[in-house]
Parts: C-alpha cells; sequence; structure tokens
C-alpha cells in the first residue's frame, strides 16, 4: 500500500494551484517556481538543494519539451515551404469542394484537421490546414467563430488528447512515470472517447444555434493579411514547376503513410517515433527544395527553416 508523505500533499497542492491559476487566465511560471522551491524544500530539508531545485527544474523541462520544439519547429518550416510553393492548396482543393453547408463544413473541417494534427501537431496543422479551409468555411455559411471551435475543439482537444502518431505529450508522460508511452496512450482513449461523446455534440448544438441566429445577417471577418512581397513569392512558385507537384504530392503522402505504417510494424513509441517522422519531414524539405525551387532551393530551405524554429522558440517561451 502506498503512503501518502507531506511531499505528496504538497505537490497535490500546487497542482490544484497552477489549475486555478490556469482557470483565473493568468500566467502559472510564478506558481510552478514557488511550487518547485517548497517540494524541494520538504523532500530534502536542505535549503540550498530547494533553491538549486528551481533552476535544475527548468533545465528537466527545456531538456524533456527539446524533441517535441524540435519537431514542431520543422514541421512548421515544412508547412511553409508547402504552403508557398502551392503543394498545400493542392492538397486541399478537393476537401474545400465538400464545403457545401454550414454544418458539413463544421464537421469535414474539424475531422480534417484531427486527422493532419495527429500527423504534424496541431500547431503547425492549425495554421496551414485553417488558413486553407477557413475561407471555403464561411463561404459555405459558416460564421468565423464556429469556424474557431472546430479548429479548437478537434485541433487541440481530440488531436492533442490522445498524440496518437507523433506520441510527444504522451511520451514526455510515460518518460516521468517511468512507463511505456503506449501505456498512455491507451488510458487516453477514454479521454477521447467522453470528449467526442459530450463535448462535440454539445459544441455542434452552440454552432446550430448561432446559424439559427445569424440567419440573414451578412457574415464579418477579417482574411488572412500577407505583405506584398511574400504575396509575390507565393504567386511566383505557386505556378512553378506544376509537373513536379503533381508526383510531390503522392510522394509526400506515401512517405508520411510509410510512417504510420512503421510505427504500427516496429512498435516505434515517443521519440522513436518522433525521430521517424522529423527525419521524414527533413528529407521532403530537401526533395521539395530541389524539385520546386531549383538553384534558390538552399536559400528557401534556410528561409523556411528559420521560420519554423523561430515558431518553436515562441512555443518554448509560451511552455514556461
Amino acid at each position: 500500500m502506498v503512503e501518502l508523505t507531506a511531499a505528496h500533499w504538497v505537490y497535490a497542492i500546487f497542482i490544484i494551484l497552477v489549475l486555478v491559476t490556469m482557470t483565473l487566465r493568468k500566467e502559472t511560471p510564478l506558481v510552478c517556481i514557488i511550487g518547485s522551491f517548497i517540494l524541494s524544500w520538504v523532500i530534502t530539508g536542505n535549503l540550498v538543494k530547494a533553491v538549486q531545485a528551481v533552476f535544475n527544474a527548468i533545465t528537466v523541462a527545456f531538456s524533456e519539451l527539446l524533441g517535441v520544439v524540435a519537431i514542431i519547429s520543422i514541421i512548421v518550416a515544412m508547412a511553409k515551404m508547402l504552403e508557398e510553393t502551392g503543394l498545400a492548396e493542392m492538397m486541399f482543393r478537393p476537401i474545400r469542394g465538400m464545403l457545401k453547408s454550414p454544418t458539413v463544413a463544421y464537421w469535414v473541417m474539424g475531422f480534417v484537421i484531427m486527422i493532419v494534427a495527429w500527423v504534424i501537431w496541431p500547431s503547425p496543422a492549425i495554421a496551414l490546414v485553417g488558413a486553407l479551409l477557413l475561407p471555403g468555411a464561411i463561404k459555405a455559411g459558416l460564421p468565423p467563430i464556429n469556424a474557431a471551435m472546430a479548429i479548437s475543439m478537434f485541433g487541440y482537444g481530440c488531436a492533442l488528447t490522445t498524440d496518437f502518431i507523433i506520441q510527444g505529450a504522451p511520451g514526455i508522460t510515460a518518460k516521468a512515470a517511468g512507463i511505456a508511452p503506449g501505456a498512455v496512450m491507451a488510458k487516453s482513449l477514454p479521454m477521447l472517447i467522453v470528449w467526442g461523446a459530450i463535448a462535440l455534440p454539445l459544441s455542434y448544438r452552440a454552432v446550430k444555434k448561432d446559424l439559427r441566429d445569424s440567419v440573414g445577417k451578412p457574415i464579418e471577418w477579417a482574411p488572412f493579411e500577407i505583405t506584398p512581397e511574400a504575396k509575390t513569392e507565393r504567386e511566383r512558385w505557386t505556378k512553378a514547376s506544376p509537373v513536379f507537384k503533381q508526383y510531390a504530392l503522392l510522394l509526400i503522402a506515401l512517405l508520411f503513410a510509410l510512417d504510420i505504417a512503421g510505427m504500427l510494424v516496429f512498435k516505434l513509441r515517443g521519440g522513436d517515433a518522433t525521430a521517424l517522422l522529423g527525419g521524414t519531414v527533413g528529407i521532403v524539405m530537401v526533395f521539395v527544395g530541389i524539385g520546386a525551387y531549383g538553384k534558390e532551393g538552399f536559400e528557401k530551405l534556410s528561409e523556411h527553416a528559420r521560420a519554423g524554429f523561430m515558431f518553436g522558440c515562441e512555443f518554448l517561451r509560451r511552455s514556461f
């Protein structure tokens, strides 16, 4: 039988304080630093070690999150490359044609974002897929706030709760608990079922109410704005290498399908699965860089990689 000590109670109290702080929409580092100090002092009874624990907690968190930040950064870089070259628009063109009504737009956009988020993490998936599908969803009559609900519910709610493919979040939890990532993912299935059975129908009910209230009213929204330079670059590269892009789409889909199959066949979990996906993303970037950009691929790949890692650094800053 496990005996609860004072350290367990201190830890539980600060977990509750963190949740309360988040509920009040305040940043949590202040509470976490105080919690690290007090918890270490209770465990060790040594004031010096308690002070050291504040710094050690930051370095441990950084080392644990580094792999997740790296995979997010390189995927964002790939997403920017696919968007600029027009490959992303070609990928989702058939789906945009399916957005015929507000109801269809809500569910189709939600499930597409969830599936893509499983493969390339919610943040870049929402930035990429949301930008491409949102105009079509609004054109079909779905108000922007309801489109945002679909993006959040399916992307951050369903996809990040489970994280079947990248396994970044369950990998961190599993390592801290000393168990296999698969055990964490198995235990997360009830959360996904509850989310799907309760939260999604309730959100759709709110969408239906908003649709009834907005009948006859014009939909107002501000389209995504890009700089004139970025628009010129996008127009330039979307018209380049049309034959290459047809084959590139097939190759990209095949590579990611092989990744998923490899994870299942070879039972790759946690960091191993992340490494396989990250390596595939790097290969895709090189392939697209050479085939779509030609001799400018060297500079373009570096440009998008820098943008991706800047996004990753911002993600790391928000995490702390």
